[in-house]
């Protein structure tokens, strides 16, 4: 797995492995154009350090850089409920601008990795951890979901608003499955429309294995099912 310094070239509107052009250009998510000017973005949490980061108000181009509601959701949602991570190997998917990854850290996380597939968001990404205090507990990698990392098991996956495009619902949910570990929690967080229904996206959870054990929406706990032993 690489880091943000060392990342392949992939674009969001790649998607994943097995969709075909026609799929992609169905989607029209983007505007071959160059990208809008960056802009930044403060937030305020108790119990938070003021942050201030980079990315774009609107998302022609790569959703990836783009502030999401479902993101600022999730922070506050952690905010509240600090416990979740605190001591926790902590990992986030399609992390974009790093909000909630960030927030998570600042709560106490013992290590929080953030990654995005997108190579221009890992760019931005990388730039927004550089402007934190300097340690070695939070860092950014690539991952493509779907395909093979070397990352280590996780307490703690979160994500928000990022299964809005049918092809990436499946692999999200196998790489979700390979790096839970058996007692783990996905927090996610869904306020964005989406081409799937809800409903659709929590039977391929099901299908890997995970159940959802706290719907409260928008925010979603997903586990290991748990399989009972006869004796």
């Amino acid at each position: 797995m690489k880091n943000c310094n060392d990342i392949i070239e992939w674009q969001e509107h790649e998607v994943h492995e097995g969709v075909t052009e026609e799929e992609v250009a169905h989607l029209n998510l983007f505007e071959a154009s160059s990208l809008q000017p960056f802009e930044m973005h403060s937030f305020q949490f108790p119990n938070v350090p003021p942050l201030c980061l980079r990315g774009h108000t609107e998302y022609p181009h790569a959703t990836g850089l783009a502030l999401w509601r479902g993101a600022e959701i999730l922070a506050e949602y952690l905010v509240e409920h600090a416990d979740l991570v605190k001591g926790k190997q902590v990992l986030e998917l399609g992390s974009g601008m790093g909000l909630v990854g960030i927030v998570a850290h600042y709560l106490g996380a013992d290590k929080v990795i953030l990654t995005d597939g997108d190579s221009k968001v890992l760019e931005n990404l990388q730039y927004n951890i550089n402007q934190l205090e300097p340690c070695d507990t939070i860092s950014c990698r690539q991952l493509i979901w779907g395909k093979d990392s070397n990352l280590p098991k996780q307490n703690v996956i979160l994500a928000a608003d990022c299964l809005y495009m049918i092809p990436s619902v499946r692999p999200f949910w196998k790489t979700v499955a390979t790096l839970l570990n058996p007692t783990g929690m996905l927090i996610y967080v869904m306020v964005s429309s989406s081409q799937m229904p809800f409903e659709q996206v929590v039977q391929i959870a099901k299908e890997n294995g995970l159940d959802v054990q706290t719907d409260a929406a928008p925010v979603y706990i997903f586990r290991r099912r748990q399989t009972s032993t006869v004796s």
